[in-house]
């Protein structure tokens, strides 16, 4: 509850409630990030329908753990309609995306698990149960799609809403 650290004469403390004023948790994880206020000022997961700046940077051979947690952070658990596949409904990984290593052009794809996917089997177990989508325009105008009605939960951002460009890291 209360961190203190000593500074010459007498210590600092700190308590939780002075890292809100931060926008942090009490882990330092960015609290508002992923969030906006709806009307009923609860919480909505904010989706911005772009690859952000942040996502654009080249990945090494062996992947890269931090940058693949961020995607997770953005694309994890979203849902959509697949219309190319009889409109089944799709669903993200909520926890990991699958590594395409190929030279000079490693990427991650978001896993698209459909219904009766078992999170605890691995995938190439149950081939017919999920696809990969790249992200890019194709994943993001399903995500928007079918979060249209449905705004209470995600809320969609468009680069062209407000000429937002996200370029935080």
């Amino acid at each position: 509850d209360i961190l203190s650290r000593p500074t010459g004469k007498s210590p600092i403390k700190f308590r939780d409630e002075d890292f809100i004023s931060c926008k942090l948790d009490k882990f330092c994880r960015d609290l508002a990030m992923d969030m906006v206020v709806g009307d009923d000022d609860e919480p909505v997961r904010r989706f911005n329908a772009w690859q952000e700046q942040w996502e654009k940077r080249k990945i090494g051979p062996q992947g890269d753990s931090v940058f693949e947690a961020r995607l997770v952070r953005k694309y994890g658990g979203l849902k959509w309609v697949d219309c190319d596949e009889g409109d089944i409904l799709c669903k993200s990984h909520p926890d990991h995306m699958w590594f395409e290593k190929k030279r000079g052009q490693n990427r991650y794809h978001v896993i698209c698990m459909n219904e009766g996917y078992n999170q605890k089997m691995a995938p190439q177990n149950q081939d017919d149960k999920w696809s990969l989508w790249s992200c890019g325009e194709a994943l993001y105008t399903q995500i928007a799609e079918y979060y249209e009605d449905r705004a209470d939960e995600v809320k969609v951002i468009k680069k062209d809403d407000d000429g937002a460009d996200s370029d935080a890291d």
